[in-house]
């Protein structure tokens, strides 16, 4: 049994919508948002726009071969298969209910169900790829439109209004989880400040400016969308306490 040859036009769509998405996705997180769309979870989008192609590209260069023979529906293998899918959206679902933020968990989620759907009615052809890129770009709009996250360029607009200068940005995310923060900058300056009490589930923007002459260091949320901190510099309040 020789195994059925899929059109050009196939293969070709899903071409364009993997590049299409993973260019996307990429110039969102690190050009306009800096580093924060896809913060803690850029590995599994690697993971996801090297690997998932790999199935219908294997698929493609296999054209012609015989097809294997469907496994034993009562192997360990099979058992361990369906367990996994059992489990798999479980977790997933419960990620995204216990961390709205996180776009991964927004497309993993919506991937699954799009995946269950497609192999429930045995859809392998290579435009379902597609289809699954495609599905990520309107999850990515989604999660934009619901979040509205402030980008890097809109922080900086906004530290610019509030009246300073000489912006010197910096990643603030790092220091998340800390009180009190000092930090070497790339162009040589040390910056010390406090971080917001409140936790922002998205990240913030971090900036060195100068006000009146005096150096400050500026925190922006990202998800409240207003500057949290401006503390002048030097700056080392806890350290004395």
């Amino acid at each position: 049994m020789q195994e059925k040859k899929y059109p050009l036009q196939e293969w070709l769509f899903a071409a364009v919508m993997w590049a299409v998405f993973s260019f996307v996705l990429l110039w969102l997180h690190y050009k306009v948002y800096d580093r924060i769309l896809l913060a803690g979870d850029i590995i599994v989008f690697w993971g996801i726009i090297i690997l998932v192609p790999a199935y219908p590209l294997g698929r493609w260069l296999a054209q012609g071969s015989l097809s294997p023979e469907p496994p034993d529906r009562n192997s360990i293998a099979v058992r361990l298969y369906t367990l996994f899918w059992c489990l798999v959206p479980v977790c997933c679902f419960y990620t995204l209910l216990t961390e709205p933020y996180r776009l991964a968990v927004w497309l993993l989620g919506a991937w699954l169900v799009l995946f269950v759907l497609l192999h429930r009615h045995r859809h392998t052809r290579p435009a379902a790829v597609g289809l699954l890129f495609l599905t990520g770009l309107l999850v990515t709009g989604a999660y934009l439109l619901a979040m509205q996250p402030v980008s890097a360029a809109q922080a900086e607009d906004m530290v610019g209004q509030a009246g300073y200068t000489n912006l010197y940005p910096f990643d603030a995310n790092e220091f998340q989880n800390t009180v009190w923060f000092e930090c070497a900058l790339d162009n040589g300056e040390t910056i010390g400040c406090t971080m917001p009490p409140q936790a922002d589930p998205l990240g913030y923007y971090g900036f060195r400016a100068v006000q009146d002459g005096d150096p400050y260091c500026v925190i922006v949320s990202a998800a409240r969308g207003q500057i949290e901190v401006e503390q002048p510099q030097p700056f080392d309040g806890l350290r004395n306490e």
